[in-house]
């Protein structure tokens, strides 16, 4: 698939709006107004489906964000010296931008020695650097000696080609089919599991390159945007000229799914809170009141090197007694870089709508951290209908003096529930009697009849019901108009 050098992010944007706007206009003839509103609704759909962030995996060892300084986030391999770097706005918040000389050099360290591996940054290249030549400007890098890097990804402004260098470099050396021109933001990813190195960039596998062998480090400083100090020094700096953001290594190879998530997630980026939870709503299915829905896992994750203290768990809101924690793997404490999972079910008390919120309270500054609870509680018991709900019985004079009198009237109950219906009671009171042909127990679904008599007395009265549905007592009003004796 040839993506002429890959397109930015806005073209992509704009290329996908033309699309949902042939698709609409395409459908039926539509006035400019609908028009607008269907695209803006996919649109909007759109952006929220991009919102999520994406929960770092246990396997990343460090992070250098770029959003407040060039620390490492997980506070494991920091920078020695950082020089000429600036924090500009970048793809996801901020991200570096060297001057002249500016290098950011990382000490040498076993967390980053690793025989598997995932590197990975989001870079917008501006043009070619100090060194434009066929091994272009550095992203990453650690040098062994003047032929031979442990990990190297580059970019060169000869061909607009990303290249990952893993030993010699002139032959292991992977550059990118592609060609991806200044101005946009990519994300250049390199891999190895022990057999094959790989070269992603956008999600999109660019290159690979089958050899096992161990990788060969160095005590040279790890680098983000420029060569060491000592390559430096011979006038090779391969400073990078453009933006380089969220800088991440990896002890194992990521699979080109987490690769294509970390892509997808675009600006919004991975989670970088202390403590993860996910997710942060949790909808569960409509289920009978009293009966428990099966539940659902909650996940907090704790994304720092620090130990977590955690309490125990409490629900808030409308209806805090209709959900638990039915099960957890989490103790009073979760170790740095570790997560638990909290199993919560929903029993509802009531029927209709209910809600509560699950609080994650622990040693983070942010805590707690809530999840919102929501499920409808159903009455799926028997359940009585009477109908008709009233009535009307009168003596009334027949011009010119014929008095004619109500007959009996029926009302149907009938057991709308899903459980037989078992009847305690059946009352009248007034001038009325009733006979019924009701079993003491009514199966889901069926019927009976009550048969209403009027004694011609002058009053109203009332009909009852008593049984295990729900609203139990039900009633029929009763009425008497009396104008004249038959």
């Amino acid at each position: 698939m040839k993506r002429n050098g890959g397109t930015s992010e806005a073209s992509q944007r704009r290329n996908w709006i033309c699309g949902v706007w042939q698709r609409v206009v395409s459908v039926r003839v539509i006035s400019f107004v609908e028009a607008l509103v269907v695209l803006a609704l996919a649109f909007h759909g759109q952006a929220l489906a991009a919102a999520t962030c994406v929960v770092p995996p246990a396997s990343q060892i460090s992070w250098w964000t770029g959003d407040v300084d060039a620390t490492d986030l997980y506070g494991v391999n920091n920078p020695s010296a950082v020089s000429a770097v600036t924090l500009v706005p970048a793809k996801v918040s901020d991200g570096f931008k060297l001057g002249k000389g500016g290098h950011i050099d990382i000490p040498a360290s076993p967390t980053l020695a690793n025989q598997k591996f995932t590197w990975n940054a989001w870079v917008e290249p501006a043009g070619p650097g100090p060194n434009d030549d066929n091994f272009g400007s550095i992203i990453i890098d650690q040098h062994i000696d003047n032929t031979d890097s442990s990990v190297e990804l580059a970019w060169r402004a000869t061909d607009n080609r990303f290249l990952f260098i893993f030993g010699n470099v002139e032959s292991e050396i992977i550059a990118s089919s592609d060609a991806f021109p200044i101005g946009a933001f990519y994300l250049v990813t390199a891999t190895y599991d022990g057999a094959t190195f790989r070269l992603y960039v956008n999600g999109v596998l660019e290159g690979s390159f089958a050899e096992a062998k161990k990788i060969a480090y160095s005590s040279r400083t790890w680098e983000i945007g420029s060569t060491d100090a000592v390559v430096r020094a011979q006038g090779l700096p391969r400073t990078w000229n453009g933006v380089i953001d969220e800088v991440e290594a990896f002890k194992v190879a990521l699979s080109a799914s987490q690769i294509q998530s970390i892509f997808k997630a675009g600006s919004t980026g991975k989670c970088k809170t202390p403590v993860i939870v996910t997710p942060s709503t949790e909808k569960f299915a409509a289920q009978t009141v009293g009966t428990a829905d099966p539940s659902k896992v909650v996940t907090i994750v704790n994304n720092r090197n620090l130990t977590l203290t955690i309490d125990p768990f409490t629900f808030t809101g409308a209806d805090p007694l209709d959900f638990v924690d039915s099960s957890t793997t989490c103790g009073s404490t979760l170790g740095a870089r570790k997560s638990c999972k909290v199993d919560v079910t929903f029993t509802p008390k009531q029927t209709g709508s209910r809600s509560a919120v699950l609080n994650v309270t622990d040693s983070d500054a942010g805590s707690p951290q809530m999840v919102s609870l929501s499920g409808v509680g159903l009455d799926n018991g028997p359940k009585v209908t009477l109908s008709p709900a009233s009535l009307a019985f009168a003596c009334v004079i027949i011009f010119p003096s014929l008095c004619v009198c109500s007959p009996p009237r029926t009302t149907t109950l009938t057991n709308v529930g899903q459980t037989p219906l078992d009847i305690t009671d059946i009352t009248i009171t007034g001038p009325f009697s009733q006979r019924n042909d009701c079993p003491a127990s009514v199966a889901a679904g069926q019927s009976c009849t009550l048969t209403v008599s009027w004694l011609r007395a002058r009053g109203g009265g009332e009909l009852s019901v008593s049984d295990d549905g729900s609203g139990s007592p039900q009633t029929v009003s009763l009425s008497g108009f009396l104008m004249c004796h038959p």
